[in-house]
């Protein structure tokens, strides 16, 4: 018969900080516990409200053998994080999020990320391998976008060593059954790896540094050029606006420049059609318009040290209901 059993932590072991765990997953092969970031309130007061949270990019093992915590490594990509389902509506609260894969052939924990500059929210995967703790850039998966298919969860088949994404179609597809399920063999995924051949990087380092030294010369003999160039881009502004724009991701380029274009306020229909006129899914589009507002007046107010927001929005005088966006002159024209 199966029980469960409390495990005391040996008094000695370090902890990790108090969490909701992330991704986590257990390897009978070495009796432990894996575990990947997570969000934790910074004064470990769970139970307030208005505590500040933050959240965990760490990778911790829990042994049942010496019952040890033991911190394997930490890491980030810059605008990555977990990957979470922006069409919770569509998949449920329950499976919103999509749970991580290993692999017991390759020693890969495979955690699944997304590029929150990529308004497609195209599925990738992070491997880690929990035998050299070697963590490896995102790899993109080949299966299709949210905009077509709404993943839910998926989980991988040793029998067959490949992956299986559970989800389902979009719902406006009448061609086919709503339940899709995407097979992916690991062979497929681990040539996407980048080369872990530490001879070949060093030959790579050496390879990369002289061509950094052909580039800069390059970049020398046409530096009269590009200067021209630069001064007609949007980023070219004088300072302190220049700073700003360098601040802004994509998607937050994309949008101010239009509303910058454009006079007076206009609706948040037009405003994502132009924007993201590739992405039908209206949640997701309303997701992005939300975020990318947002930040962009954080960044503003930061950056100039006001209170004032650079984007304002006026309800819609034939439409109450609905509000319209538009470019704040008497701030951006300081």
């Amino acid at each position: 018969m199966k029980e469960w059993h409390l495990h005391t932590p040996d008094i000695k072991s370090p902890l990790p900080s108090p969490r909701t765990a992330r991704f986590g997953f257990y390897n009978k092969a070495q009796d432990a516990f894996f575990m990947y970031g997570g969000t934790y309130t910074k004064n470990n007061r769970s139970d307030d409200k208005n505590v500040e949270h933050a959240m965990a990019s760490d990778i911790w093992r829990y042994s049942f053998n010496n019952d040890e915590w033991k911190k394997l490594t930490s890491f980030t990509f810059e605008n990555w994080k977990p990957y979470s389902s922006a069409s919770v509506s569509k998949v449920g609260r329950i499976n919103s999020h999509s749970t991580s894969a290993y692999s017991p052939h390759t020693k890969n924990w495979y955690l699944p990320f997304h590029n929150q500059n990529n308004a497609n929210m195209v599925f990738h995967l992070v491997p880690f391998n929990i035998e050299t703790v070697e963590v490896y850039k995102p790899v993109e998966i080949p299966i299709p976008t949210e905009e077509g298919f709404f993943i839910s969860s998926y989980f991988y088949n040793p029998r067959t060593a490949s992956f299986v994404f559970l989800g389902m179609d979009h719902l406006t597809n009448n061609k086919s059954y709503p339940l899709r399920i995407e097979v992916l063999p690991e062979d497929s995924l681990l040539q996407l790896i980048p080369e872990r051949n530490s001879a070949s990087g060093r030959i790579g380092i050496v390879v990369s540094l002289g061509m950094i030294l052909v580039l800069g010369l390059l970049l020398l003999y046409k530096h009269s050029y590009t200067e021209d160039e630069e001064s007609k881009s949007i980023s070219a502004h004088t300072t302190p606006q220049n700073s700003f724009f360098q601040k802004l991701n994509e998607n937050e380029l994309k949008l101010f420049e239009i509303l910058q274009d454009q006079e007076g306020f206009t609706d948040t229909h037009q405003l994502e059609e132009h924007a993201w006129p590739d992405i039908k899914n209206y949640d997701y589009r309303r997701k992005l318009r939300n975020e990318s507002i947002n930040s962009i007046n954080e960044k503003f107010e930061a950056e100039f040290k006001t209170d004032t927001p650079v984007i304002s929005r006026k309800k819609d005088p034939k439409d109450n209901r609905r509000y319209l966006y538009g470019l704040n002159r008497e701030v951006w024209d300081q």
